[in-house]
């Protein structure tokens, strides 16, 4: 009995998408890929140095960021910004 259960899970988790839900949601639509536009993204992780990224990157333990660089034409650039990135609480 659990095993149809878990079954049933896994298939409706598969099929259905947060991603998608959102978009029918607010009445948007699929971005396609030929909207790419250029633009400027600056993530900065408190406590998280540019070599730690990229080998978290590269190890998979950031998939989602792994896959915007690999995959949606995203490029990784380091930034000083004068300032300690860390808080003084770490």
């Amino acid at each position: 009995m659990i095993y149809r259960a878990e079954k049933l899970y896994r298939q409706l988790k598969r099929i259905s998408s947060r991603n998608r839900f959102v978009v029918w949601l607010f009445g948007m639509t699929k971005a396609s890929n030929k909207d790419h536009k250029r633009g400027l993204i600056i993530l900065q992780i408190d406590g998280l140095s540019h070599a730690q990224f990229k080998k978290a990157a590269s190890s998979g333990t950031m998939p989602f960021l792994n896959s915007l660089l690999n995959d949606d034409h995203y490029s990784l650039h380091s930034l000083y910004s004068g300032v300690p990135s860390s808080t003084p609480a770490v």
